[in-house]
């Protein structure tokens, strides 16, 4: 007797937990309709710009920052000529270099040369 109460308790439950389907309203119908969206011709959709910062002869350790002191990019020079390639998001206008315990911002820029 127990069970077959037991068993109409979970049947009643599993019932009333099945989801109701409901009619769109007419705006919401056309909220889901596509959206064209247009752009001009060469338009860069990427939210993010590729970077390669140039070190000439030097050795150490050079590290990318954002300014509030995030890493970007670490990576060790053994002298001659050294490329850290790295990516930050378009918001992102200045970072801070260091290398071999001298700090410098820069501009972000697809080519950045170490001047110092």
């Amino acid at each position: 007797m127990h069970r077959t109460i037991l068993g109409l308790v979970c049947i009643a439950t599993l019932a009333a937990c099945a989801p109701e389907k409901e009619a769109l309203s007419p705006q919401a119908a056309q909220v889901n309709q596509s959206i064209e969206m247009y752009a001009p011709a060469g338009f860069d959709w990427k939210n993010h710009q590729d970077c390669t910062l140039e070190l000439n002869g030097n050795k150490g350790m050079v590290e990318i920052n954002t300014l509030d002191g995030a890493v970007i990019a670490r990576m060790l020079c053994t002298g001659g000529p050294c490329e850290l390639r790295f990516t930050v998001p378009n918001h992102i206008r200045e970072v801070s270099v260091a290398f071999n315990g001298v700090r410098t911002p820069m501009n972000v820029r697809p080519q950045m040369k170490w001047a110092h």
